[in-house]
């Protein structure tokens, strides 16, 4: 399975079945020839070993199959470090995560569901006081009459049921009408409806009736750029924007009460893979020196010395620094900032003024990606672009938004596996060792006595740091605290 995602990240399935028929034009024995249909189940223990014998032996006779011609593959391809070194290590590290699992205080869930529920219930109200009539807050078709026919806001992107009332409309509505609190009461009200149903309500449904834990399911086949993806529950997605979202966090507590959250953080770590990517002198030597990379920044842009600098001058820039890796333009950080689009274009083009060579980078990689049709991060990890090729504009800029960020994000993805493989296999070998417990990007989570909390900060820390040599230092912050809320800020 792994062989054949590093080969082609952008399959999204890599069932057995269809890799086998695809490679060797052979149908394998469905599990409901053996064991019955869908809900009409018997157990192995009653079928005759000759019926369950072809059905395991074919498992293993094209899985064998599969792996070696998948292996040479992948050989050719220059994918064996990724495959060796990073991705087939890491089933072990994720098989211990998953076990050990992460414990989940019910009653401090239970009371923040409360006020959450009572908050929608007060949003409620104050949308329909605005609108001026009630409606039904979660029916397109009655938001599209509030908002462009009673408060006559511009529509726009037509869908099959009238004009859209996305999160990405409201947003603009909310940047270009600031004077009406609609569109941001809207999406505030979605923000804390999705909390409720998606976290509050569900999470606790995810506890394990003999463990007592959530233990969510990390799978490394699923995102292009080599991510880590965590379902059911997702505990990578909890959001971490606004101050409800990061209190969920509040209710993870580690799992042994001697025991204390460690969180260990890659410190902008895409901003300092981007600068060794792009050689640009002035971010290298910004980062060498160890300066905020925000407020210089922001000092070159506006003019001033770094000490000048105000929280909303930082703000802006950081949001720049971030936002060029996605592939954000003018409009997204308008939006972010609250600016207008041209001031945000001046924005940009004075940040490029300031590092030229990563605009050269840049440019370079989206050519590259146009030439050979992937791009690779600095391990090697492959991501095809086929969408850089398009005839269609915006087809083309997707594929040049997925080839700059892929090899910064790929390259981040990579350097936290080879860091999770590296300490795990020093924790194998000791007695009353830490526990690594999640994954969140580029965020560790470890479990640890509470007495040895400086003693293991240090060694973690270092392993981090140490995990690849860059053109500048990695940093990794550290915390801890009794629960995953106070362990990560």
């Amino acid at each position: 399975m792994i062989e054949a995602y590093l080969i082609n990240p952008l399959r999204g399935s890599y069932k057995l079945d269809d890799l086998v028929g695809e490679r060797f034009g052979h149908r394998m024995i469905p599990i409901s020839e053996i064991i019955g249909p869908r809900g009409e189940e018997i157990t192995m223990a009653q079928i005759e070993p000759e019926k369950i014998s072809d059905y395991a032996a074919e498992d293993a006779d094209y899985t064998l199959r599969l792996h070696r011609e998948l292996r040479a593959e992948a050989e050719e391809m220059g994918l064996l470090r990724v495959l060796d070194e990073i991705e087939l290590p890491l089933v072990e590290v994720l098989v211990a995560m998953e076990r050990e699992g992460i414990t989940l205080d019910k009653s401090r869930l239970e009371e923040q569901e409360e006020e959450v529920a009572r908050s929608i219930i007060s949003l409620a109200e104050e949308i329909h006081d605005d609108a001026g009539e009630e409606f039904n807050i979660a029916s397109p078709k009655q938001l599209q009459h509030i908002l462009f026919d009673v408060k006559g806001l511009p529509a726009r992107h037509k869908t099959k049921t009238g004009f859209s009332v996305s999160a990405d409309v409201l947003e603009e509505l909310a940047v270009e009408h600031p004077d009406e609190v609609l569109p941001g009461l809207l999406l505030e009200h979605r923000s804390l409806s999705k909390l409720l149903g998606t976290y509050l309500q569900a999470l606790p449904k995810h506890i394990h009736p003999d463990t007592g834990r959530i233990h969510t399911d990390f799978r490394q086949t699923v995102a292009a750029t080599g991510r880590l993806a965590s379902t059911r529950p997702n505990l990578q997605n909890i959001p971490i924007r606004s101050e409800e979202g990061r209190r969920i966090r509040k209710a993870f507590v580690p799992n042994r009460a001697s025991s204390c959250f460690l969180s260990a953080d890659y410190s902008q770590i895409e901003l300092r893979l981007l600068a060794h990517l792009s050689g640009d002198n002035l971010l290298v030597e910004t980062l060498r020196a160890g300066e905020d990379i925000h407020s210089t920044v922001a000092a070159r842009i506006y003019d001033k010395a770094p000490q000048d600098v105000t929280r909303e001058e930082r703000g802006a820039a950081k949001a720049v620094n971030f936002g060029l890796i996605y592939g954000m333009g003018a409009f997204g950080l308008a939006r972010d900032l609250g600016i207008s689009v041209a001031a945000a274009k001046e924005f940009i083009e004075a940040f490029f003024g300031q590092f030229p060579r990563v605009r050269e980078w840049i440019e370079e990689t989206k050519q590259g990606a146009r030439e050979t049709g992937e791009v690779r991060t600095i391990f090697g990890r492959r991501r095809p672009v086929p969408e850089i090729r398009s005839r269609l504009a915006r087809e083309r800029a997707q594929g040049e938004r997925f080839a700059v960020n892929s090899v910064v994000q790929g390259s981040a993805a990579d350097v936290i596996k080879l860091a999770m493989v590296r300490i795990h296999r020093i924790l194998r070998d000791k007695i009353d060792a830490p526990r690594m417990i999640l994954q969140i990007h580029d965020e560790l989570l470890f479990e640890v006595d509470s007495d040895r909390v400086e003693e293991e900060e240090r060694w973690i820390c270092q392993q981090m740091e140490e995990v690849i040599e860059l053109d500048v230092p990695m940093k990794v912050s550290v915390s801890s605290g009794k629960d995953w809320f106070d362990a990560s800020k």
